[in-house]
């Protein structure tokens, strides 16, 4: 039986092509995953022992088209017939970012390779966006193949306290420090802020109770997390609260605190990749005959005659 065809179809690829690449088990698995592995450029689609390879595979008919054609990576192939293109994956090390304003320790996620990355937005005093830290690196082929897209988390905009009008321990007019944490364990900074307890010792039942974030005139966030940063699916009353005294020591008795948690606002965030940032093998493509066939025919699908091989 003929292990290949003399023309560019999904058909007529090497029956062995996913065998060498240690895909599929049995017949029927490593057909169907031959059929994937022609013309594939997609960053992911293949795993060796279930982990994500840093290299994306394909298999790419070299017809006279393909080879005539030098838009392409025809240079790469040294004649007609199947060969196996195998780009290599590399992780973002740098990234610059700009515009908009938002709060510290929001992230923006890049896809569009075998493994995502995220970066950690930094923030200046008045809360307009300084930089960008690769916190998770990801794996692409090259820069073009990311796709940035912004988390836009959630932070504490502003409070509403009720049955809070008697305290244990609190004074009239003492600076109490509250802290609202986030519910989601190992996600986000808490927010920090200042009330003063009123006349009879406790706290007035209104969103308009006034808090001074800590350190801060207006709420403007920085490492310390004034605003907090909660995830964008966090809803306002899932959040924790706590009252202390100025020495520290905790405040009892009954008070509810909900969180009003707003996003950001102001555009979006833009990451720039110059191509030398993306290290490791990103950016290499090599071909690998698979077959020579000088009789190799342009074929008739749409989805394996490639005009021409990949950028």
């Amino acid at each position: 039986m003929a292990q290949w065809k003399s023309f560019a179809n999904v058909a007529g690829a090497p029956k062995w092509g996913a065998s060498i690449l240690q895909q599929g088990s049995g017949a029927t698995a490593k057909a169907a995953n031959n059929v994937t592995l022609v013309v594939n450029v997609t960053p992911g689609a293949w795993k060796a022992h279930g982990a994500v390879l840093n290299e994306v595979d394909g298999i790419f008919p070299v017809t006279p088209l393909n080879k005539a054609n030098t838009s392409g990576e025809s240079a790469k192939v040294h004649g007609l017939g199947w060969a196996l293109r195998i780009a290599g994956e590399g992780p973002i090390t740098t990234v610059t970012a700009a515009n908009g304003n938002f709060v510290n320790g929001e992230t923006s996620t890049i896809s569009g390779g075998s493994a995502n990355a995220i970066v950690t937005l930094t923030t200046n005093a008045t809360g307009n966006l300084a930089s960008g830290v690769v916190t998770t690196p990801g794996l692409f082929p090259n820069t073009s193949s990311a796709v940035n897209a912004f988390n836009r988390e959630l932070h504490v905009a502003n409070v509403n306290f009720t049955n809070s009008t008697t305290l244990t321990g609190v004074g009239n007019a003492n600076v109490l420090t509250l802290v609202i944490g986030n519910t989601n364990i190992g996600y986000g900074v808490s927010a920090r802020a200042v009330v003063v307890s009123n006349s009879t010792g406790g706290l007035t039942n209104t969103n308009t109770q006034a808090i001074t974030w800590s350190g801060n005139t207006a709420p403007v966030t920085n490492a310390t997390g004034y605003w907090g940063l909660f995830g964008n699916t966090q809803t306002n009353t899932a959040i924790t609260a706590t009252l202390t005294n100025a020495n520290g020591t905790v405040i009892t008795g009954t008070f509810v605190v909900t969180a009003n948690l707003t996003p950001s606002t102001g555009g979006n965030v833009q990451v720039t990749m110059a191509n030398n940032l993306v290290k490791g093998r990103a950016g290499r493509v090599t071909y690998e005959m698979l077959v020579i066939d000088r009789h190799m025919a342009n074929g008739t699908s749409s989805v394996a005659n490639t005009v021409q091989l990949p950028q």
